[in-house]
């Protein structure tokens, strides 16, 4: 077990605080400005998938890989198949269908559930790599001196982890950005005539500021007014069901209706 080996082993290091650190400095933020989750929501949903599901999650992993035999050992299958996962399940975190999905106003509930899943699934894989990879170090060093050296080491490549993490993943996502432009108002609430209307347009991916607009052909019902910036208002005169496009175009005159 030579220096070579215990610098290997520590590059472990990067990943595992890069990853999490990125989960935990970003996520919320995401969710609730770029998602556009209510800050409650997106709050039990960091709760469900690294609280409660890690409670149960970590206890299994850990017991399955202890029990685990195999040619290559009882870790090494584990880090195998979580490592790919985490970075999937990872990618899959910050690219959700924002542009398309139709949400539940005003909670977004369809959204929280699929955030709340693919979380849950990114902490399942992320555990399945980081438990057996850490199990892995007191089976392969026993003497105090070897245990420190690579102690030493590992602390290292976490800190170049963590700071790739705060440093280079926001420069990233700012380059890499590929959210599409969308409209998440599913429907507009009923009015009633001669009853002061009023309702805001929501939106989500591209690049503020949304400019809002009613397609060409297409008009509001009777009295009626949209503004640029996505609400309606106005006192309704006409009875009946109506029906219009809405268009929304941001900074990069990008549309979706």
């Amino acid at each position: 077990t030579g220096r070579a080996q215990k610098i290997a082993f520590s590059v472990g290091g990067i990943g595992e605080t890069g990853f999490y650190q990125v989960i935990a400095a970003f996520l919320l933020f995401f969710l609730i400005e770029v998602v556009h989750l209510d800050a409650w929501l997106a709050g039990l949903s960091y709760a469900i998938a690294f609280g409660g599901w890690n409670a149960i999650n970590d206890p299994i992993i850990g017991v399955l890989s202890d029990k685990t035999r195999t040619r290559i050992g009882r870790r090494r299958p584990w880090i195998i198949v979580g490592a790919p996962l985490t970075l999937v399940f990872f990618i899959l975190v910050w690219t959700p269908p924002v542009g398309g999905m139709a949400l539940s106003e005003p909670w977004n509930i369809g959204m929280f559930l699929f955030m709340t899943l693919v979380l849950s699934c990114w902490a399942w894989a992320y555990s399945m790599t980081v438990i057996p990879w850490s199990a892995l170090f007191p089976q392969l060093w026993q003497s105090v001196k070897d245990r420190t050296e690579v102690t030493i080491y590992r602390e290292i490549f976490a800190v170049v982890g963590g700071t790739l993490a705060i440093v280079i993943f926001p420069l990233v996502v700012v380059f890499f950005s590929a959210i599409p432009l969308g409209i998440t108002t599913a429907d507009l609430p009923d009015g009633m005539v001669g009853v002061p209307y009023t309702e805001e347009l929501h939106a989500s991916g591209g690049s503020e500021p949304y400019i809002w607009s009613v397609e060409d052909g297409d008009q509001l019902p009777g009295n009626l007014t949209l503004d640029s910036g996505g609400q309606i208002w106005g006192t309704p005169t006409d009875a009946g069901n109506f029906t219009f496009i809405l268009e929304v175009a941001d900074a990069e005159s990008s549309t979706s209706s």
